[in-house]
């Protein structure tokens, strides 16, 4: 890659609606950790279950999958980390942030340069 060449990324529409048909999935389910103590040793012991949430988006889901016509869909059977849409959405926001901090500061240098050049 040469100096000053800008790199495009690519998402099409099939995989935003991946990610968001994975994050609907994700936001159906809660994992509950039950503590309990032992009777006689009195050692807590703790056990996870795995339920699903009934104020979940399974219906969402179903829709955007037969809509989208998602079944024939390449990306349906990729393996995404769990909560993957909200981490590349947090990370487009930091990138924002860091753009529109870089563009602010090359503003006030090149504005503090003018003022040097003028103040001869």
């Amino acid at each position: 890659m040469t100096a000053g060449t800008k790199v495009l990324i690519k998402l099409t529409s099939d995989e935003v609606n991946c990610l968001i048909y994975s994050y609907l999935k994700d936001s159906g389910a809660a994992t509950i950790i039950l503590y309990n103590y032992d009777p006689v040793t009195y050692a807590q012991q703790s056990s996870a279950i795995f339920v699903p949430n009934t104020l979940g988006f399974d219906h969402t889901a179903y829709n955007l999958r037969h809509e989208a016509h998602l079944d024939h869909s390449p990306n349906i059977n990729v393996s995404l980390p769990r909560g993957e849409l909200i981490s590349l959405l947090r990370k487009a926001m930091l990138f924002q942030e860091s753009e529109e901090a870089f563009h602010n500061k090359v503003r006030l240098l090149s504005r503090a340069a003018r003022a040097d050049y003028f103040d001869v």
